[in-house]
């Protein structure tokens, strides 16, 4: 959790936040956790999906991943749906288990 103002927020809401900063169409935190759960990329959620996997830190995905229930292969399915420019080194580290203090 993360609080602001005294309001703690979720994971979830906090990286919702982070991706609707950057795109006219907001996402909401339980949309990112419903896309993640289902491991399906909606065409209208790639630019969402691709600015988390892109600028958001691999210890706050492995956070929502791991308090959503999200299994690290059907998020990696996903970064590997996307267009490869939101790819990165970190990001791959990390889905292939190299990044130091990430589990």
């Amino acid at each position: 959790m993360i609080t602001t103002n005294k309001k703690r927020i979720n994971i979830a809401d906090a990286i919702a936040i982070s991706v609707n900063v950057s795109l006219k169409h907001s996402i909401s935190g339980n949309e990112i956790i419903q896309i993640l759960q289902s491991g399906i990329l909606p065409k209208s959620r790639v630019p969402h999906l691709g600015i988390i996997f892109s600028e958001i830190h691999p210890s706050e995905i492995s956070d929502l991943l791991l308090s959503n229930d999200v299994s690290i292969e059907k998020a990696q399915n996903l970064y590997h749906a996307l267009p490869r420019f939101y790819r990165n080194s970190r990001m791959e580290e990390f889905f292939h288990g190299r990044l130091e203090g990430v589990t």
